[in-house]
Formats: C-alpha cells, structure tokens, sequence
C-alpha cells in the first residue's frame, strides 16, 4: 500500500491536515513503514505453502499436515517438540519435499506393492527396490501375508528409514522380511 492510498482510507479530518502537520505525516510514514513487511509477507504467503518453495523449518508442519510425521526419525519429532528443528529423515529435505509435492499420487496406491515401492523411491532417491510374494517358510509350505522387500545395498544406509516407511505403507496384518541386493539401478 502507497503513502496516498492509506491517506485516501484516512478520515477527512486528519487527511486535509496532513499537508500542514509534521506530526501527522511521521505518523503516515511510520504506518507505511509497519506496513511494508506485512503487504510483503502477505504477497508471498503461497510459497509457504508450497514444499518446493518453502523454508526448512515448514517443512516438518507441511508433512503434518500429509500425515507423513509418521516416517520421521523418532530424534528429529523430539527435537521438534523442543521447538528445535532437525532434518526429518535421514535421506534429506529434498525428499521429503518430493514426497509432499507426491502426497496425492501416494494416497492412491497406499496399502499396494507398487505404492510401496514408488514411496521408498522418492524417500530415498535411490530405485531398484522389489516385493516378492509366496514366500515359503521352512516347511516349503506358502506364508500367508508376508512378503520379502529387497533393497539395493546402497540403501542400507537408510534402512532405519525404510522400516519405518514399510510398517507405514504396508496393510497392519502383513509381515515381512528385508533382504538387501547388489544393484547398479540408479
């Protein structure tokens, strides 16, 4: 908002007295000047929004609001209830901010084999991971809702991670096992 934009909002009184009153116009400058921030920070409130655009420290309440808190690293949830931030998950807040741009396309396929694997994708950054059902136990007989997740060994650095990701992703009574690959899949 200008100078004559919040004159013309004035009351009569005051606006046929700004022109002889010092007074009166370092109070209109002063109200300017509180002003400015506000009207710029309202003008750019979208990219707060936004995952790609938004600071580091949104980035924990934009994944609230997702529901994806759910794979944070347990010290990370501390530290935010301390009012301190620290990195979410252990892959980056690029990931995460990826993942959040994906919320919508992730919801759809949450509970499946392929959504499982497109979340540990952009979560990790890393491809290569697999699902492989009809496992057999050590009686050669089939195990009923349980399924094998292999991960490329360069993800090992991350399983705490996809643990979590998996017991997130996965239908509550289904279990599994990880087995981690040799993989040149980028």
């Amino acid at each position: 908002m200008t100078e004559t934009q919040i004159e013309k909002i004035l009351p009569g009184v005051i606006q046929r007295s700004l022109a002889t009153s010092p007074i009166l116009q370092s109070i209109l400058s002063v109200m300017l000047s509180m002003r400015n921030p506000i009207e710029r920070e309202l003008n750019t409130i979208e990219k707060n929004f936004d995952p790609l655009q938004c600071p580091e420290a949104s980035l924990p309440f934009l994944s609230s609001w997702a529901g994806l808190e759910r794979i944070f690293d347990p010290r990370s949830l501390e530290a935010l209830n301390k009012n301190e931030y620290q990195q979410p998950i252990a892959s980056g807040s690029g990931h995460l901010r990826e993942l959040l741009r994906s919320t919508k396309e992730l919801s759809q396929w949450r509970g499946t084999n392929k959504g499982l694997v497109i979340f540990l994708e952009m979560a990790t950054g890393i491809k290569g991971y697999s699902i492989q059902e009809n496992i057999l136990d050590e009686n050669g007989q089939i195990m009923s809702f349980h399924f094998n997740l292999s991960i490329p060994l360069e993800a090992q650095p991350l399983l705490d991670l996809i643990k979590r990701i998996t017991e997130s992703e996965k239908p509550a009574y289904v279990t599994y096992e990880i087995t981690l690959i040799e993989t040149h899949a980028r």
